[in-house]
């Protein structure tokens, strides 16, 4: 093996993990929310939606940097980025379920894209295929991967029982503007009736 041919391996070796850095960094990291509404409530139906974006800055600090399924792993193009909210249901005193959200109804408007929430298995396949095919995940366990995933992403549908908490991530992936008006849609089911309330929530984004 030559000297340049191996200096252009050290090289390599080297920007690998610099280039993942990079790219994790060019992330929603830099997107902050200007103005939001948290919480929206039907008093017909007795619920209360609560939706609360979560910055990446807090993703990191909870989960850390290593194993955290919820980062953004950008591209040049940046087209793998994530946006996560955290989605929390109340039950009033006059709640009129059970009532069910079916994680494929729900949809977020930003930019020119629209898409519904990634799922469990969705979130899970993507990083299985990303440890297979990339070697720079050094120190990052699929393990803990899948556990983070399966306790703190919401599945593919749930229930609200009255006086039963349901909290948990939705989280959105695709190529989204660094900032503007975002828009999300959650529709409340009852079984037998169909649709009883589309609950909308408006943020508007601004990038650091």
């Amino acid at each position: 093996m030559t000297f340049l041919r191996r200096l252009m391996i050290m090289i390599a070796a080297f920007s690998i993990p610099v280039v993942f850095t990079f790219l994790v960094g060019c992330s929603t990291d830099q997107r902050v929310v200007k103005k939001e509404i948290e919480i929206h409530t039907n008093k017909e139906i007795g619920l209360s939606i609560k939706l609360r974006y979560v910055p990446e800055k807090e993703l990191r600090e909870k989960f850390g940097r290593q194993s955290n399924p919820f980062l953004s792993q950008g591209s040049v193009l940046g087209m793998n980025q994530t946006i996560v909210f955290e989605l929390e249901a109340i039950t009033e005193k006059n709640f009129r379920g059970p009532f069910m959200i079916e994680l494929s109804r729900i949809e977020l408007q930003f930019g020119n894209v629209n898409t519904d929430p990634t799922n469990q298995f969705q979130l899970i396949s993507f990083w299985d295929f990303r440890f297979q095919k990339e070697h720079v995940y050094q120190g990052w366990s699929m393990g803990k991967v899948r556990r983070r995933t399966k306790k703190n992403l919401l599945p593919n549908e749930f229930v609200i029982n009255r006086d039963k908490v349901v909290k948990g991530y939705l989280l959105f992936r695709g190529s989204f503007p660094r900032y503007g008006d975002a828009a999300i849609y959650i529709p409340v089911l009852r079984e037998g009736e169909g649709m009883v309330k589309n609950f909308k929530f408006d943020f508007l984004f601004e990038g650091e």
